[in-house]
């Protein structure tokens, strides 16, 4: 007597099987996107904290350079000269600082070396009227005001990048 065996041929998934592998290759690929979106976005805060870290560096050394009290252009020569004597706030986003170049302690606007400070477009920009060169101190400002008050050179400013905002304040001594 022969038994027959019914073998059972199967050459492919079933429609739930199918069903329930889209459904959790879907979930992976949710989760993985989120993630991914989460990184990529501690990414872009970490630059802009960065950036904004180095524009703060490159701003306040900027100042504290100008607001020391003399340009040095050299290791030697006349002591005097190129000393800081003179100040001028033009408008809350525009300072002048007026170093001797004749060495007679005066302020002269038109002969001694005139360094401004201007906002410009969300740019600080630094020039200077004896070279004649102007360069960028500081981008991405929102907003930057000098003021003078009981002995203080106060400058505020914000710097905004990529929806990220942070105030500082630089404060430093007026002249005598």
């Amino acid at each position: 007597m022969s038994v027959l065996k019914h073998k059972s041929a199967r050459n492919g998934f079933s429609l739930l099987e199918v069903t329930i592998a889209a459904m959790m290759s879907s979930m992976v690929v949710v989760l993985a996107s989120t993630v991914a979106v989460d990184i990529g976005r501690g990414f872009v805060e970490g630059i802009a904290e960065a950036r904004i870290a180095t524009e703060f560096r490159i701003l306040t050394g900027t100042l504290q350079r100008d607001f020391a009290g003399s340009l040095p252009e050299a290791r030697s020569g006349p002591v005097k000269q190129w000393r800081l004597v003179g100040r001028q706030l033009v408008s809350d986003t525009e300072l002048r600082l007026c170093f001797d170049a004749d060495e007679d302690g005066s302020v002269d606007w038109v002969d001694d070396r005139i360094i401004t400070y201007l906002l410009d477009d969300g740019q600080l920009i630094r020039s200077d009227s004896i070279s004649g060169t102007e360069f960028v101190v500081a981008e991405n400002l929102s907003f930057l005001s000098f003021s003078i008050d009981a002995g203080l050179i106060t400058t505020d400013f914000q710097f905004s990048l990529g929806g990220l905002e942070e105030p500082f304040t630089y404060v430093t001594a007026d002249l005598p």
